[in-house]
């Protein structure tokens, strides 16, 4: 049996080459297909009675929400009377009692004049409890709960758009899919109605907000509206020089009690309470003789964060690794000491197919969020240990990884991937290797074209679907992940993003798989992040061919 180092998220080694095409890994509550706990939210027009005997008119409403036994609210919201009827799809994490306040806010020459009214009212699981109010009427929170056979009966796309790194809503996105589209409210949720007359939706989904953030484009996909599938997405800024930083700087030691010595080298990964991440935030090497230990900045942090460390030493290769829960990062931490723990590691048993390389991530169910790995290769024997650092016994998700070289033709590499989520053990057979037949050809990026809004080049025979990276001159990019080798794209995504950009560079992977289903497709293109150094969550097999790049095929 060989022995393998225990890696989480050290900087020093890279195992597996989808690293560098994927990039941060997403696992939510509400996966594709499932439904979860929402408020639908609407605030309509001032009614034609207003506040009081003097009959004020309402300049505002004010609204908060409260889950239950909480004393601040989860959400709060001031919708202007200016402002055009507001509808807002607010995903809750829990079932229970919930209360919510209306404050209507009047004018009396200048002077704000108050009604204020409560409701308590009870979320179901798979159950949109509707809220409608009317700024003026008071005693009319007009609360509707509806039923598990009224869900799905309106045809609803949900979920929502949030910020990678924060893990805060976005504002403004466009959410399109085939020709139904919505864009995010204050709190970054989406609601996309479809008729009930429509038992499916084709075409393209896609996700964007001009060139502020990462896309997400997905062609080809056909959907069954009344399942109401819901798909929180991140996006990644492309400018961050905006973004509020927390500086971290302190000492760090072995089990022992032993200071690391110089030319060691840390790395973090941040997670938020929000769901925000910040991966690999920086590589310091580390400073024993000067007395400075090592200092970084981070821009994820709050006040619940869960941070995970790798130690390097001076060669690069990983000392040790683990994770830290329930981190206060809400404020600058002078005196963020690190020591490695003296237990919590199990030496995980890892059962495979000879030849195969392998990773495995924790996954932590309080955040969704998928953080750490462990790796390694069975190249000399089926079996192999990993030492991995696992006090809370959260869940793992085993990626195998085969290559087929000079495959499907002289140059040519075939990686081949299978997933899959486990409970920890100290013993685990890793997925088997896909051994389904690839694309027999290469997709001959040089002879891609585009015309007007359609993308299209040569196919590969046995393709599945395609995998296509865009990126343009300043370093803006995004990922489009299609089933067959034309797609035509949205006219709004080609004005405010594709014509916006400048001398846009593309490549393109394909795709075959036994399970390659739309629907999976979609839930993963929604859950990796090509700006970032993960992997994506997936438990479908597939086989990719890689592609020469095309500059500027897109002008």
């Amino acid at each position: 049996m060989s022995t393998v180092k225990r890696v989480l998220s050290s900087a020093g080694i890279v195992l597996l080459a989808l690293a560098l095409l994927f990039g941060c890994a997403r696992l939510f509550w509400n996966q594709p297909g499932q439904t979860g706990w929402y408020i639908q939210l609407n605030i309509g027009n001032p009614a034609a009675k207003t506040i009081g005997v003097d009959e004020y008119d309402v300049t505002e409403v004010y609204v908060e929400i409260y889950a239950p036994g909480e004393s601040l609210p989860f959400y709060t919201v001031t919708w202007y009377a200016q402002d055009d009827p507001l509808s807002e799809l607010i995903p809750v994490s829990e079932e229970g009692q919930y209360r919510i306040d209306v404050t209507h806010i009047g004018d009396n020459n200048g002077d704000p004049v108050e009604a204020k009214e409560s409701d308590s009212f009870n979320i179901q699981v798979m159950v949109i409890t509707v809220i409608n109010i009317t700024p003026g009427l008071i005693g009319t929170i007009n609360i509707t709960p509806g039923d598990e056979e009224q869900f799905g009966q309106g045809g609803v796309i949900s979920g929502r758009v949030f910020d990678c790194i924060t893990g805060e809503g976005i504002s403004g996105v466009t959410v399109m899919y085939g020709g139904y589209s919505d864009t995010t409210g204050a709190l970054g949720g989406y609601s996309i109605d479809v008729e009930e007359s429509v038992s499916s939706v084709s075409g393209v989904f896609a996700v964007f907000m001009g060139l502020e953030y990462t896309f997400r484009v997905c062609g080809g996909m056909s959907l069954d509206p009344t399942t109401d599938p819901v798909y929180d997405i991140s996006l990644y800024p492309l400018d961050t020089t905006g973004y509020t930083e927390r500086n971290l700087s302190g000492k760090v030691y072995d089990s022992t009690g032993t200071e690391i010595g110089d030319g060691c080298s840390v790395s973090f990964s941040i997670y938020n309470e929000n769901g925000g991440y910040s991966g690999n935030i920086g590589e310091i090497f580390y400073d024993q003789s000067g007395g400075t230990g090592y200092s970084d900045s981070c821009l994820t942090f709050g006040s619940d964060c869960l941070v995970v460390v790798g130690v390097d030493d001076e060669f690069g290769d990983p000392l040790f690794s683990y994770y830290l829960t329930g981190q206060d990062l809400s404020a600058d931490r002078a005196n963020f000491d690190l020591t490695e723990p003296s237990s919590g590691y199990t030496d995980v048993t890892v059962n495979g197919t000879l030849g195969t390389m392998f990773q495995g991530y924790l996954l932590a169910p309080s955040g969704g969020l998928v953080y750490g790995d462990a790796a390694g290769d069975l190249s000399g024997s089926s079996q192999a240990s990993v030492d991995v650092y696992n006090p809370s016994n959260f869940p793992m998700m085993w990626w195998t990884q085969t290559e087929d070289e000079n495959t499907p033709g002289p140059g040519d590499d075939t990686t081949r991937i299978n997933a899959q989520q486990m409970a920890f053990a100290s013993t685990i057979t890793l997925p088997a290797p896909m051994t389904a037949a690839g694309p027999t050809e290469t997709v001959d990026g040089a002879t891609a074209s585009w015309n007007g809004n359609t993308l299209s080049f040569d196919s590969a025979a046995g393709a599945d679907g395609y995998i296509v990276y865009l990126e343009d001159n300043i370093g803006y990019g995004g990922i489009v992940w299609l089933t067959s080798s034309s797609v035509t794209l949205p006219s709004e995504f080609v004005t405010t993003v594709l014509e916006s950009g400048t001398g846009w560079d593309m490549e393109v992977m394909s795709m075959a798989g036994p399970d390659f289903a739309p629907e999976e497709i979609l839930g993963l293109v929604i859950y990796s992040d090509i700006s970032e150094g993960g992997i994506p969550y997936t438990e479908f097999q597939l086989v990719m061919v890689s592609s020469a790049s095309v500059i500027d095929i897109i002008p």
